[in-house]
């Protein structure tokens, strides 16, 4: 999460519409209805909040974060077409907080790729496991449905052998 507002920042900011009124009492700019450029630690707020007072606010927590990553994407993706430096700049500034066993060279290829591509990436591209949300005296807890996930496993990932 540390590396969120750098990269948030690099980007030139992310623009998002605020959809929850209870977002104002984490900063006084998340107004609902209102379009906001997060800034620096503004992001990492927006992104981790949860009413914990809430039932299944996890779960409305990460709509908010799908949000964000569509946001960030398209950010990235139009700051890139101006600046072709920002890819290979923006992995330097973070690579201090990341953890991978891939080479800085695939990483990279894999994300000028990406930004550089046509293909449309949208909220629809990230899925949530279908399940049951279940509230126990102690916790929120989320029962995944495993025949309904093995579906989109085969979906997304089965390709029948020729």
């Amino acid at each position: 999460m540390a590396a969120l507002p750098l990269a948030n920042d690099k980007v030139g900011g992310v623009t998002i519409t605020i959809e929850e009124p209870e977002l104002k009492t984490v900063n006084p700019a998340f107004v609902q209805g209102q379009t906001v450029t997060l800034r620096g630690g503004q992001a990492e707020e927006y992104v981790r909040y949860r009413d914990t007072g809430r039932a299944q606010s996890a779960l409305v927590r990460m709509e908010r974060q799908k949000t964000y990553i569509k946001g960030f994407l398209d950010a990235a993706r139009n700051k890139s077409r101006l600046d072709e430096s920002l890819i290979p700049d923006l992995m330097k500034e973070i690579e201090p907080y990341m953890v991978t066993d891939m080479t800085k060279d695939r990483y990279l290829d894999m994300a000028l790729d990406f930004l550089g591509g046509n293909q449309d990436f949208t909220e629809t591209d990230m899925v949530t496991l279908p399940g049951t949300a279940v509230e126990t005296v102690i916790y929120d807890e989320y029962h995944p449905n495993q025949e309904e996930i093995m579906e989109i496993m085969l979906d997304w990932f089965y390709r029948p052998h020729e």
